[in-house]
């Protein structure tokens, strides 16, 4: 991780009170929060190595990595233990709407979400970060005198700064592209509870909106920290469904003896007897993601529908 990076989250945590501080949601925290709910183990060893440049030789970098362990563990709990979080999104004041006496506020969507450039030692799709319930600040309600008054405060610029205060409910690969392309994305669903409306600059306040559901209408993700250990600099990518290197670790974990195997690979194996109907659905599902991912991350990605064909295993649907 780079020092800016080290920097920046150590301030937060060392100048502010953690339970009343919410984050900025940069790639990082983002990064931090996908890998704690998604089903994918974080890449420790990679990001820890990404910008520490190259080491004479393999104890000289264990060495480092040893030392980076603990400052480490500090940042990520600091930011897995957060409930709130926030992040500014531009907008624009539309016209007032007479009929319905609201304001509507262009540019926040029924399905707002930003891409980040994936932190260094992050393969694979990008990040997103999604507010899953963004279509509930849409709408600026005022009488119409009130909104009179505020356009006049305005006067001509009507650009606006909403600030979100989000909390973590789910993460997964998620195609923002409604199928016209393939654009698979780290994606991290976040709960709106509040925003606060500024001016173009930041700086006034304007209004604040209240979500109108509630975190608990939306099935959030229950959180599990994650336990950063030596262990995880042993190998970070033993793991089949977090490897880079997707069709190695597919060949080792189901035990196949070369890629001529997985190229003879057609159909798997039907799963309801083996698993039940629910399950078997589940599992299907993420074999259908992992084949987004795989076929998003690779540039020879051919083999990638074969992905589909690998037989179900005990341990993957234990998972």
């Amino acid at each position: 991780m780079k020092i800016s990076i080290l920097s920046f989250l150590l301030l937060i945590l060392c100048c502010k009170p953690v339970a009343a501080y919410d984050m900025p949601l940069t790639s990082e925290p983002v990064a931090f929060l996908y890998f704690q709910m998604a089903e994918e183990p974080l890449p420790l060893q990679s990001m820890m190595l990404a910008a520490a440049g190259d080491f004479d030789n393999e104890f000289e970098r264990r060495e480092f990595l040893d030392e980076q362990l603990v400052p480490w563990s500090v940042i990520v709990g600091a930011v897995e233990q957060k409930d709130t979080f926030n992040i500014k999104v531009g907008a624009r004041i539309g016209e007032y709407d007479f009929t319905n006496n609201y304001f509507p506020l262009n540019g926040i969507h029924e399905e707002t979400y930003l891409t980040y450039r994936s932190p260094e030692g992050v393969y694979g799709p990008g990040l997103a970060m999604e507010i899953l319930n963004s279509r509930e600040f849409r709408h600026l309600n005022m009488a119409p005198d009130t909104a009179r008054a505020l356009s006049e405060q305005l006067g001509g610029d009507k650009r606006v700064t909403v600030q979100f205060v989000l909390r973590p409910l789910s993460a997964g690969h998620k195609d923002f592209s409604g199928g016209r392309t393939l654009s698979v994305f780290r994606a991290l669903g976040m709960y709106a509870e509040s925003a606060t409306i500024l001016d173009g600059d930041g700086e006034t306040e304007l209004a604040v909106l209240q979500a109108s559901s509630k975190l608990t209408d939306h099935s959030p993700v229950e959180r599990a920290l994650t336990k950063l250990d030596a262990s995880m600099l042993a190998d970070p990518w033993a793991q089949a469904w977090g490897s880079r290197e997707h069709f190695e670790a597919l060949v080792s974990h189901y035990n196949l003896e070369s890629w001529s195997a997985f190229e003879r690979i057609q159909v798997a194996q039907p799963c309801v007897s083996d698993f039940g109907y629910s399950q078997c659905q589940q599992l299907m599902e993420r074999r259908r993601q992992l084949v987004l991912r795989c076929t998003n991350t690779l540039e020879n990605d051919k083999f990638c529908w074969r992905i589909q064909g690998l037989p179900y295993t005990q341990a993957e649907a234990g998972r």
